[in-house]
């Protein structure tokens, strides 16, 4: 399950009951300290502890700075010579900074150390929640706070997160290739539901989430929740040119004028604009006539 920490707006919550800087150890792709401009635009392990994705990492996540920081207590974000223009730049990181997974260490006591020990109680139902960090310029990776009149931090609810698990008879196309498979799934509000994989069409530069869910749907906690699309995209299948065989192309079906093959004059010959004096006012505005005053 993915954990957020309660009230962090607030500098409270699950993660702090015990510990004001509690200790969190990352099993992968553990983020180096003040990563560079140069860091960035090299391969992709350049961020990464020691530059290689598999090295694990003990940070401390601060509860006065809600910052995460490594042993040397340095905070795990970009260094002073990361602007805009390197993100642009970059081929991996853009879109900002993310560490694998971490757990508490309490984790690491049942013996949570790794990559592997890590998915292994994931899977096994041994691991109850995880935390990861990420960081950059963009604003859902900044804290925002919301104060009301007195100056006070107002707190709000945080994502709702749940299992989903798909079937066919729930798939808008009736595809059965994802049947059975389970997503996990986090709604933040309308229109802003996340968790679905994306995948390349074949042979283009197009994207398409793995499934499509049809509208009605059950979801959520208790199944309390019914999903209904915003927008829907809808794309031509390839056929098979024997499928046009009994097409009616006879006479009665033709067009009643002659189908063009050419071009006979110059459509867009607009010719020359008049010659106006300079202090000429527009008639015409926004698509609004203008008075001749």
């Amino acid at each position: 399950v993915r954990s957020y920490v309660d009230g962090s707006e607030n500098k409270a919550g699950e993660l702090f009951e015990s510990n004001t800087n509690p200790t969190l150890t990352c099993v992968e792709q553990c983020l180096k300290a003040g990563v560079t401009a140069a860091d960035i635009a090299g391969d992709w392990e350049a961020v990464f502890v020691s530059g290689d994705p598999a090295t694990t990492a003990t940070y401390n996540f601060g509860q006065a700075s809600l910052t995460l920081a490594d042993s040397s207590t340095d905070s795990i974000v970009y260094g002073n010579d990361v602007d805009e223009d390197a993100l642009r730049n970059s081929n991996n990181w853009g879109w900002g900074l993310q560490t694998g997974p971490m757990v508490t260490s309490v984790d690491v006591t049942a013996g949570i150390t790794d990559a592997d020990t890590f998915y292994a109680a994931l899977k096994n139902g041994d691991l109850a929640s995880f935390y990861t960090w990420e960081t950059g310029f963009n604003s859902w990776q900044k804290q925002t706070l919301l104060m009301d009149e007195n100056n006070k931090v107002v707190s709000f609810e945080r994502p709702i997160v749940f299992k989903y698990a798909h079937s066919t008879a729930n798939d808008r196309n009736g595809a059965n290739t994802q049947d059975g498979a389970v997503f996990l799934m986090e709604y933040g509000g309308k229109g802003n539901l996340n968790g679905l994989p994306w995948e390349q069409e074949a042979g283009k530069n197009n994207w398409y989430p793995v499934i499509s869910i049809n509208d009605g749907t059950l979801v959520g906690p208790e199944g309390k929740y019914i999903l209904k699309a915003m927008n829907i995209e809808q794309r031509m299948s390839v056929a098979l040119d024997s499928a046009c065989e009994g097409l009616p192309l006879g006479d009665e079906n033709l067009p009643s004028q002659p189908i063009p093959t050419g071009v006979t004059q110059d459509v867009f010959g607009l010719g020359n604009p008049p010659n106006l004096p300079d202090d000429t006012e527009a008639s015409v505005v926004g698509g609004e006539v203008q008075s001749a005053d």
